[in-house]
């Protein structure tokens, strides 16, 4: 739920409603799909609960379906995001049902560790025809598949977390926001973009984490300026405090 209440903001920050934004976004947990007819949903989830309505609008029945492959048939998202810890939940049949809608369907597998993943990099690269975009959130090797490798890009909050840390210290910030969360992101697929660790691979390697982290610092530090949340200071004046944080581990030569 914490996932998707960030990406609902980014949502509403693109120009979405939240009425459009509600069935863009569907949850299940070990009981099922979240809606309003369950009786054992836990307070948090509540405001994640689809309508009746709304399940109707996405062609799902009531009660809905509990096979996952059933409900991706239905709904036909191009975003699947696992943080069960239970391994094996995207099954076969659930990226096929991915792959027979969306082209490049993405495929999170986040759980922690590698055994508790959703699926592994190559049984979401096999159950797609190699068309799926991967990122995990245990490291994994890099797959070939077809004769291509792929770079499986590890998603972790250790490429955000430095950064929004020092970017709030150097900011002075009295409260960290969602949008500071937001910025950080923006920064990181940016960086992303501009500097690849691999083909189709979706975040960069663990060994530019110090050029990422000052990135997102910078960012975020920008935010809290722009938010009145810290220090007003010139990007320049920023650039150099950051800077001035980060340091070299070296072991100097004994004497």
């Amino acid at each position: 739920v914490g996932i998707g209440r960030l990406v609902r903001t980014a949502m509403l920050e693109a120009g979405l409603t939240e009425a459009e934004i509600r069935p863009r976004q569907i949850f299940l947990d070990s009981g099922g799909l979240v809606w309003e007819g369950r009786a054992d949903l836990e307070d948090h989830k509540r405001a994640a609960a689809l309508r009746k309505d709304e399940l109707a609008l996405l062609g799902l029945s009531t009660p809905p379906p509990a096979a996952l492959a059933e409900i991706v048939r239905a709904v036909r998202p191009t975003i699947l995001i696992g943080t069960t810890g239970h391994p094996g939940d995207f099954t076969p049949a659930v990226l096929r049902a991915m792959a027979d809608h969306c082209e490049r369907p993405l495929i999170f597998p986040m759980s922690n560790p590698t055994s508790k993943t959703e699926c592994t990099p190559a049984e979401a690269l096999q159950h797609t025809d190699g068309r799926a975009l991967v990122a995990t959130g245990s490291p994994f090797d890099p797959v070939v598949f077809n004769g291509r490798k792929y770079v499986i890009g590890q998603c972790n909050n250790a490429f955000v977390f430095p950064g929004v840390g020092l970017g709030a210290l150097i900011a002075e910030a009295s409260r960290v926001t969602d949008s500071m969360f937001l910025a950080a992101a923006q920064a990181l697929a940016d960086f992303t973009v501009q500097h690849p660790a691999g083909e189709n691979c979706l975040y960069p390697s663990l060994q530019q984490l110090r050029a990422v982290s000052r990135l997102i610092a910078l960012k975020v530090a920008q935010t809290a300026r722009h938010e009145a949340l810290g220090r007003n200071l010139e990007d320049a004046a920023l650039q150099a405090a950051i800077d001035q944080f980060f340091w070299h581990p070296d072991y100097p030569p004994a004497s």
